[in-house]
């Protein structure tokens, strides 16, 4: 089940114009039903690079997670992910359909707004 989520979510994901998302963001890897994102870190505090990101990766109705990094290098290959790739998180997106539960934080570090910003 793993195998064909991951591989529907890239194949979607390949269905966005090459330029733009080979630009601005890219899906690493998924673990479990989380999806690891890189965003272009000159880019980090464009909001519209994660709604890009978000359109493009989350299914309709389904529940969707993506985690966000500035740098490849602190994108997690494992889990639990250490604090160094904690504290590189750039933001953060989770939806429940199921629940009506919709969240897209971004880091304090990007953008301080204490309602919409995490650490």
């Amino acid at each position: 089940m793993r195998e064909h989520l991951t591989a529907a979510v890239i194949a979607f994901a390949t269905l966005l114009p090459f330029e733009s998302y080979a630009k601005d963001w890219e899906l690493v890897r998924t673990q479990g039903k989380m999806l690891l994102v890189v965003v272009d870190k000159a880019k980090e505090a464009n909001e519209q690079i994660y709604q890009d990101a978000i359109r493009a990766l989350c299914v309709p109705g389904k529940i969707c997670s993506i985690q966000f990094w500035s740098d490849r290098r602190h994108v997690p290959s494992n889990w639990p992910m250490t604090d160094a790739q904690s504290d590189a998180l750039v933001a953060s997106y989770m939806k429940n359909p199921n629940s009506g539960f919709e969240q897209f934080l971004l880091s304090c570090l990007i953008k301080n707004d204490p309602d919409k910003c995490f650490r």
